[in-house]
């Protein structure tokens, strides 16, 4: 009978401990789903899911460190209109990891490249009543590696956050903001029955804290979440500069349980707003106690 040795039993011999796990060939076509833990959208509440089990939060807004995302954006394309009354995951008819070319198990494949699919236009979209839309019928969501919930998750951002997403990365930047160095509350506009996400800057990380969540962005979980495949612990440092949205409101108000009124349509309007850039200051630096409460809630 063929020895077998349980995984956590292996322990590979000095003469082997230099060579590099050639994996990409043996799971290359494979479709091997998402691997990692997922913090998502379920109506307007956040939805874990992790280790085959799914938690319902009870907070309309969570406290988040972004610490990475895939380059590319991930596409799908729903060949029947969105049922908001079922209770059963439907996988997409189409779909692309990369945005580049749908994915070899996509069982209703559209075309062969993402950029010449009829289905990826402006205006080949439907709302709910199967009207012509001026969107896209395939949608674009925005993957993310996060810390939040004690753990690293892979967060994908919907299609109609995309824009509020675009300006808060913008406006942080603008103010010399790193992300990795900072908290992100993430929380639900309530102007909107389906999930409209907003984002707020909720203060900096300190020294230590900011020390931990470099380890973070560097381990094999982010890599796989931002590769969108399985990587191992020599995995490079994947974080990709994000695209941003909604305007940056009171750094703390998103933290007292109540959702943040949706931000400006229009860059130049908040532009205009200078005096937000002191709030931020002012914020950070006198309400030490809170951030350190938020930071302990991350487990930082």
């Amino acid at each position: 009978m063929a020895n077998i040795v349980k995984y956590e039993d292996i322990q590979v011999p000095a003469h082997l401990q230099n060579r590099k796990p050639n994996t990409d060939s043996f799971l290359a076509g494979i479709s091997q789903g998402k691997q990692f833990p997922t913090i998502g959208c379920k109506g307007t509440r956040f939805l874990v899911k992790q280790d085959g089990t799914e938690t319902v939060l009870p907070t309309m807004e969570i406290g988040v460190v972004l610490l990475g995302a895939k380059p590319n954006l991930d596409k799908s394309y729903y060949a029947t209109a969105y049922d908001p009354n079922s209770t059963e995951f439907k996988a997409p008819d189409c779909s692309s990891d990369d945005g580049i070319k749908p994915r070899a198990d996509s069982p209703l494949k559209q075309c062969e490249s993402c950029a010449g699919c009829p289905q990826n236009q402006f205006g080949s979209g439907k709302d709910a009543s199967g009207n012509p839309g001026k969107g896209k019928a395939c949608s674009d969501r925005k993957q993310l590696a996060i810390y939040a919930n004690n753990g690293i998750y892979g967060f994908s951002i919907p299609p109609a956050s995309l824009k509020a997403f675009v300006h808060y990365v913008k406006e942080t930047s603008r103010r010399g903001v790193d992300l990795s160095t900072a908290i992100t509350v993430i929380g639900f506009d309530a102007n909107f029955s389906y999930p409209v996400l907003t984002f707020n800057f909720g203060g900096f990380l300190g020294p230590e804290q900011v020390a931990k969540t470099e380890v973070f962005a560097a381990s094999p979980e982010v890599a796989e979440i931002v590769a969108g495949t399985p990587s191992g612990p020599s995995a490079a440092k994947q974080i990709e500069e994000k695209p941003a949205p909604a305007p940056a409101p009171d750094p703390f108000a998103s933290m007292g349980g109540e959702t943040v009124a949706p931000p400006a349509e229009k860059p130049k309007a908040v532009r205009a707003v200078k005096p937000k850039e002191k709030v931020v200051e002012t914020v950070v630096e006198a309400e030490d106690d809170e951030l350190a409460a938020l930071a302990a809630e991350l487990g930082l």
